[in-house]
């Protein structure tokens, strides 16, 4: 499984799964097979105004010298060992989400060996189930009231989730 299309409706928590995934990663918990893992703010216009690699990594990382070593990484490896988190597929304009773009073209076709959680509202991605390169898709419902329960359990103590759930 090299890309996956993880959906949800606003405010469910797609941004939040990227970032615990990053963290995790960073943190060494999990995917411990890559060496990088590259994340994409797709909401932000200056991902979705690059017109090449090198061009993003720079509006991304403010080393000229980091830019360089992992767009030349990138190129190498054709995105081996690499996980690319392009959070916000439905906050991109439809001009950057048609076949052709650079964004469709670095993460469809020019990064083939990188795995890529993209993560979108099911409004937005219909085209992205039509595509033979995603691997799996998944969607994010949010928390029961159960589940709710157990994670305010799990990450305060007990004085602390008992307010919280009053409040609530």
């Amino acid at each position: 499984v090299r890309k996956v299309l993880v959906e949800g409706d606003a405010g469910i928590g797609k941004t939040s799964f990227c970032l615990s995934v990053i963290e995790d990663w960073a943190n060494g918990k999990i995917f411990r097979e890559f060496k990088l893992v590259l994340f994409l703010p797709l909401r932000h216009r200056i991902v979705s105004s690059a017109g090449s690699l090198l061009e993003l990594l720079k509006l991304l990382h403010p080393s000229r010298e980091v830019c360089k070593s992992v767009a030349l990484f990138l190129e190498m490896e054709e995105g081996e060992k690499v996980l690319i988190i392009a959070d916000g597929w439905d906050e991109l304009d439809k001009s950057g989400r048609q076949e052709g773009s650079f964004l469709c073209t670095l993460l469809f076709e020019d990064l083939r060996f990188a795995s890529i959680i993209l993560t979108s509202r099911p409004s937005a991605s219909s085209s992205l189930h039509q595509l033979t390169c995603i691997d799996r898709c998944f969607e994010i419902h949010g928390f029961n009231k159960i589940s709710s329960l157990d994670y305010i359990l799990s990450e305060f103590d007990r004085d602390k989730a008992i307010q919280l759930l009053k409040q609530i």
